[in-house]
């Protein structure tokens, strides 16, 4: 699903499978999301391949356990002058924001942040964060009644007066965006994306249709570095405890190794929840079907739905068509939603993944304005036919991702359903980002 060119992609470079020795290896993160449906205008060649390299040296990583004992965290970030603030509103008059902060301060709770953040020139203990957050849920719960008040003239006062408490009581930090760094010296500095959670229908046993087996995470490395189609078509990990569920249709399995967790649907039991979520790769190259798809003249389009039903109608194909993809992640199977890198879930709308090279702390309170896709967009339309919308929204840091990379970089987690699959697909928007501390 891309409008990249060619030579973009014979740029990549791949990443080093596991050595046979590495019994504990740091993870590499899944990419998150698949290849941008289209571009913006005027990109430039570095920022097309930034959306390939999906692989990292291991060494890259931290844990979210090294990230937590980490003394100290620096963000390459700037103050906003009071002057330069963005208009303060939410696109969805807070829905799920207080789910939010209640889930990362829980995880704070048992977690307490060590150490110091540094956010443009002022340093902050941690644990500011956690004021921050603490102090946040209280606006924002009183902006709430006021809006659920019906004796209330106007909304539009509620939203006014809970801008005006945000400026009064925060500081407001953006990434410093220098020479040779993409968008410099553009207004919109920031380049969005986004993920979802893809729903899959699996049985505890093989049974008919229901053949092709999800994996968790081998213990050896040998076993743990073999590749998608040795998996998959060789059958080299059957037979070895290591098979989790059982599914139908493998680009359902590739989908989710993309977003790197599903909500999967055990022998139809519709109201239990269960989730895989990522549990580690074999280390190997990802690769985007859909590239090799389109250049082979299998596909006119690169919509997700276009892959599903090429590789449905033509499974002699599909050995050949997975061949490009040699990654794998392996998974485990839970009763909790998709977790961030930092062991949080991940709220829907709320949660954005960033670059832990430069925000390797988890938690920070967040605000984006950018585009999306309409809600009543067809999630088969070809690219250049996906209409947007301006909107503004806070989230929470609580994420990463193999493909996000960049002082000013963040994919947005849209959560389940047919919208979350469109937005997830499409939103490849330029906009600004910010970071929010409450002053001291």
């Amino acid at each position: 699903m891309s409008c990249l060119s060619i030579l973009a992609l014979s740029l990549l470079s791949c990443a080093k499978p596991l050595e046979s020795g590495s019994s504990n290896p740091e993870p590499i993160f899944p990419p998150r999301r698949e290849k941008p449906v289209c571009l913006p205008k005027q990109t430039t060649l570095s920022e097309e391949q930034a959306f390939f390299e999906v692989d990292h040296p291991l060494e890259e990583f931290k844990t979210s356990q090294e990230i937590e004992v980490s003394r100290d965290h620096v963000t390459p970030t700037q103050k906003v002058a009071s002057e330069n603030w963005p208009i303060i509103e939410d696109d969805l008059d807070f829905e799920n924001l207080i789910d939010a902060i209640d889930l990362q301060l829980a995880h704070f709770s048992k977690h307490p942040p060590q150490g110091t953040i540094q956010l443009g020139p002022d340093v902050y203990p941690t644990s500011w964060a956690v004021n921050s957050l603490e102090r946040m849920k209280v606006l924002v719960a009183q902006a709430q009644r006021c809006l659920a008040d019906t004796t209330k003239p106007l909304r539009t006062d509620c939203l006014a007066a809970f801008s005006n408490q945000v400026k009064r009581e925060f500081i407001l930090y953006e990434p410093k965006v220098e020479s040779g760094d993409p968008r410099f010296g553009e207004e919109k500095t920031a380049l969005f994306t986004g993920y979802y959670t893809p729903r899959i229908h699996a049985t505890r046993t093989v049974n008919g249709d229901f053949k092709h087996a999800i994996y968790g995470l081998p213990g050896r490395a040998s076993d743990r570095s073999a590749s998608r189609v040795e998996i998959d078509f060789d059958q080299v990990l059957a037979g070895k405890g290591l098979d989790l569920l059982y599914g139908v249709d493998l680009f359902e399995f590739y989908m989710a190794h993309i977003q790197g967790h599903a909500h999967v649907i055990i022998d139809g039991e519709e109201n239990t929840p269960h989730f895989l979520n990522y549990a580690g790769t074999n280390g190997l190259h990802f690769g985007f079907v859909s590239t090799y798809m389109m250049q082979k003249g299998y596909i006119k389009n690169d919509s997700i739905s276009a892959q599903k039903v090429f590789l449905a109608a033509h499974p002699e194909k599909q050995r050949e068509i997975y061949q490009q993809c040699p990654s794998y992640v392996y998974f485990k199977v839970t009763t909790t939603p998709p977790l961030g890198n930092s062991g949080v879930p991940v709220t829907p709308n709320r949660s954005i993944a960033t670059d832990t090279k430069y925000y390797s702390f988890k938690g920070l309170l967040s605000f984006v304005a950018a585009e999306r896709p309409e809600e009543s967009e067809d999630p088969n339309q070809s690219c250049d036919r996906i209409r947007f919308r301006p909107f503004s929204r806070f989230f929470l840091d609580q994420d990463t991702g193999g493909a996000i990379r960049g002082k000013a970089r963040a994919d947005l987690f849209f959560g389940e359903g047919a919208y979350a699959e469109l937005a997830a697909s499409n939103e490849v928007q330029k906009g600004r980002i910010y970071f929010l501390m409450l002053k001291r």
